[in-house]
């Protein structure tokens, strides 16, 4: 079973949701799907390459939409928020979950490419190291 991790900008996106009273309820719908991940972890849809998603694309990033729990399922748009993260390794079974970035749609790909592109750095780095 896979582990999910929190980039330390997603954790920070959490703590912020915890931290308001208003926003605590999309926190904690956040921890309860990546947990739900762990078990599941190919349940997100993988991000397709549109121009400003395609670093996330090629980075074979996932998504998966959500909303707090009571919305009318006639509400537009019917999910506001994403999670987005990555499997890693790609290869075999998955080993970890790494949580990119969590938030309201239009912001959140942008906050994910970036935490996504540090951590091909940081993962490119390790590999090179062990070879």
């Amino acid at each position: 079973m896979a582990k999910t991790r929190f980039q330390a900008a997603a954790a920070e996106q959490v703590k912020a949701l915890y931290a308001d009273p208003a926003t605590r309820p999309i926190a904690e719908a956040v921890v309860r799907l990546a947990k739900a991940l762990e078990d599941d972890p190919y349940r997100g849809e993988l991000l397709r390459a549109k121009a400003n998603v395609k670093p996330l694309a090629e980075a074979e990033c996932r998504k998966v939409k959500f909303d707090l729990a009571g919305r009318k399922s006639t509400a537009k748009p019917r999910y506001r928020f994403r999670l987005v993260y990555r499997i890693e390794p790609h290869e075999g079974s998955p080993e970890e979950l790494m949580v990119l970035a969590v938030g309201v749609k239009p912001g959140v790909y942008r906050d994910a490419t970036k935490e996504a592109a540090a951590r091909l750095k940081e993962l490119a780095k390790r590999r090179a190291s062990l070879s």
